[in-house]
Parts: structure tokens; C-alpha cells; sequence
């Protein structure tokens, strides 16, 4: 089965989220052949400035901060439009899965120029987290267009069940699929695999303080604002790996005034691949705040990792987490500070005895499994697509070329 992949994330060093999905769905015996298709989400990305700007009527407009969904959205339009691939070289294609609304309409446009069938994958709604978690109004913008994705899709994914009941009255043809990891080379990694320059330097800090690390985004979603604020114990230094990628630049700002003016707060910058590995397995525990998470990758991690894991337990890591392999941290500033104290005066045996359900718990959280689960995904969505088009051919052309978003957004 030939599933063509079209995702706004590279699996290229990959952070987190998405990247990290795809990775471990190609690399993972299945009967699946991806085949990944990169839409760059925004002409003027740079990696060292997540303020992106388009100038709309001469006016220079910011993607993140202050946030505007007319703007976000004519953002996904265009790099859309601009991603349309050789549709002549995709004839082998059975499948195509899109993911996010920055590629969505782009994978139902495709499909329908194969004539075979769409599926979408809502790996992150910005509906849901900026209406429920930030509360910006006005979304009507980026609703229709994620909206528009689920209606134009013959099967939608969720990372979550919160996801799937919030969205099902979109489309009723819905899945949920959980992330995995490749729990043996994470236990390899750093040790069987030899070290890298990286092993050879110590960690900035304290040789005795107890170590905690956030990895991921400095975004207002991962509640970066809630850690800051939270107390460390005196034995406790903190480590954040990650950058402002996909970040908000405003937050970011402060985050770097927060390491500045604290001497225990330490700031490894973007880490990936095994150095990831070996870095994390220098750390003693791995917190994750987040308001919103629909999965949560970095947990699993986390665990695989050797730490102890203090989460929020919220939204999607709140239907698999559970307090014999986590600290609920809560997400304001003193539920995580209570959650950090709790941690720091765990025995050397309650952390062993934790790390070792942690494994345990990991056991069905694999790749293979997801990609399982997928694969029978696929399957479905073929028959019944099939079976659709044997009924009304008139629906679903196979021969039919599209050369743009237009058909789909006026339809």
C-alpha cells in the first residue's frame, strides 16, 4: 500500500509532535510505503525568527503575535497553493494522508486529482486551543478552513477522543490513533551506541542538584508561563532544551530575561537524534505543563528516558497517563511547584520503582502498533471509498485534475 504523507513538519530533525510521528510511522514494519511530501507552512519561515510576516495591502501583518486568523489563514492558502506537487508522478498512489490545516485542503486536492481516497489527520486544532485554552474571538477565518478540511476528508485521525467528539458532527468517520516510540534503541542510545562529543561535556549547573528538564516549544500552549513561575526547591536546577521554532517570539523574549536573571535555570538550546537521548537520560525527572496537549509524544520519551515524569494530565495525556507512572503537576504555578517538591524528596527506591512501571506502561506504545492501527485506517477508507464510487461515479472522479484549492473552497 503506497500512502502519500503530506505534512507542514519535516522529518529532518525532527523536534517533537508531528516530525517525530511521521518518522516513527515510516520507520516501522508495516505494510504501509510512505511516501512524505514537505508543505512548508509559510513562504518567509526562518528558523531563527518565528514571527512570520505577510504584508497584506502594505500593512506588515505578524502570524503569531499579535495573532490574526484572516491573515494564519490566507498564510495556509497561499503555501498551499504554492505545494501542489507533479501530479504525474504520484500514479502509484493509493492514499493520501494530510495533516493539520496547512495541508489539508492540499491533500484533498490531490486525492481528487488521483481519484483515491483522503485522509486527515488534526494533529493540533487551532480552533480548539486558541478558543479554548487562550480565548481569542473571531476565529471565523481558520474555523471554515479547518472545518473545510474534515468535510472534504473520507476519514479523519485524532490524537485524542477530545478531539474526536469535538469534531465528529464535522465527519463521522473518525479515528483515533495513539504515538509510539522505539522503547530498545532509546534504552541503547547514549550507551551501546557510543558517546558523542556532547557526552564528553557536563551539563551547566550544580554537580549535586537534582535535574529537571523541559523539552519542547517555548509557546504559551506548553504553559511555559506556568513553570516560570513556579518555585524550584534549593536542590532543583532546570534545564530547558528547545527553541523558538514554531514559538511565540513575545514569550520567547521573556523566557531568555527568566535565564538571564536565574543563575539555577539553564538554557541547552535545540537538541536532536541521539544527543536528544543521551541529554535527556543526564536529567533526573521530565516535566510537561502543558494547557493542550493532544498526545503528547515527549512523555513516552519521558519514560523511555529513565525519569520520573511530571505532567499536566490535560487534554489528550490525560486519556493514557495515569499517577503510577506520573506526577500530576497541574498547570498553575503552585500545583507545579508542589509537584516539583514532591519530586525532589522522592527515595532512591520510589524513583526506581517508578522507572520501572514507566517501561512496563511503554510496552504497547510502539510504532508498529500505530502503524497497525493505521494501516487497517487505510484499508477501511479504500473499501469504502470504493464502494462509493462504484455507487455515484459522478462523486468522486478518478480521471478528474485539480489545479487549485478554488473547486474545494467554493464547493
Amino acid at each position: 500500500m503506497n500512502v502519500l504523507l503530506i505534512s507542514p513538519d519535516t522529518t529532518e530533525n525532527p523536534f517533537g509532535g508531528m516530525g517525530v510521528q511521521m518518522e516513527g510511522l515510516q520507520k516501522a514494519e508495516s505494510p504501509i510505503n510512505f511516501k512524505f511530501y514537505y508543505c512548508d507552512n509559510g513562504s518567509s519561515f526562518n528558523e531563527q525568527d518565528s514571527i512570520k510576516t505577510v504584508d497584506i495591502h502594505g500593512t506588515a501583518c505578524h502570524m503569531q503575535a499579535p495573532y490574526d486568523d484572516k491573515i494564519f489563514t490566507v498564510n495556509n492558502l497561499y503555501s498551499q497553493l504554492l505545494s501542489i506537487p507533479e501530479i504525474s508522478k504520484l500514479k502509484d498512489i493509493d492514499i493520501v494522508n494530510s495533516f493539520d490545516a496547512s495541508t489539508g485542503l492540499l491533500g484533498a486536492s490531490i486525492a481528487k486529482a488521483l481519484g483515491v481516497p483522503h485522509v486527515f489527520t488534526l494533529q493540533l486544532s487551532n480552533i480548539f486551543l486558541l478558543r479554548d485554552i487562550f480565548g481569542f474571538k473571531g476565529l471565523d477565518y481558520f474555523k471554515r478552513l479547518e472545518i473545510k478540511c474534515i468535510q472534504h476528508a473520507h476519514a479523519v485521525v485524532h490524537g485524542s477522543m477530545e478531539y474526536a467528539r469535538e469534531f465528529y458532527h464535522f465527519n463521522k468517520n473518525v479515528y483515533t490513533l495513539r504515538c509510539g516510540i522505539n522503547f530498545d534503541y532509546w534504552q541503547k542510545a547514549g550507551y551501546a551506541l557510543g558517546y558523542s562529543n556532547l557526552e564528553e561535556k557536563t551539563l551547566p549547573g550544580r554537580k549535586n542538584a537534582k535535574k529537571l528538564c523541559y523539552i519542547g516549544r517555548i509557546a504559551g500552549m506548553k504553559n511555559i508561563h506556568g513553570l516560570m513561575n513556579a518555585k524550584l526547591p534549593d536542590n532543583v536546577d532546570l534545564y530547558f532544551i528547545g527553541h523558538d521554532r514554531a514559538g511565540n517570539q513575545f514569550l520567547y523574549e521573556q523566557f531568555k530575561d527568566f535565564i538571564k536573571n536565574n543563575k539555577n535555570v539553564h538554557f541547552l538550546g535545540p537538541i536532536y537524534g541521539d544527543e536528544k537521548i543521551k541529554t535527556l537520560k543526564k536529567m533526573d525527572a521530565v516535566i510537561v505543563p502543558s494547557l493542550h496537549e493532544p498526545f503528547g509524544i515527549v512523555t513516552l520519551e519521558a519514560l523511555a528516558s529513565d525519569n520520573i515524569l511530571l505532567s499536566s494530565f490535560k487534554s489528550g495525556m490525560g486519556e493514557y497517563l495515569n499517577e503510577e507512572v506520573a506526577i500530576n503537576c497541574g498547570t498553575t504555578p503552585k500545583e507545579i511547584s508542589k509537584a516539583i517538591l514532591k519530586w525532589s524528596k522522592m527515595t532512591k527506591k520510589q524513583v526506581n520503582d517508578q522507572i520501572k512501571r514507566g517501561h512496563k506502561f511503554l510496552k504497547p506504545f510502539t510504532w508498529e502498533n500505530s502503524a497497525a492501527v493505521l494501516h487497517e485506517v487505510y484499508k477501511r477508507t479504500i473499501e469504502q471509498y470504493n464502494l462509493l464510487k462504484e455507487k455515484d461515479l459522478e462523486t468522486i472522479p478518478s480521471t478528474a485534475r485539480y489545479n487549485s484549492l478554488t473547486k474545494l473552497l467554493n464547493s
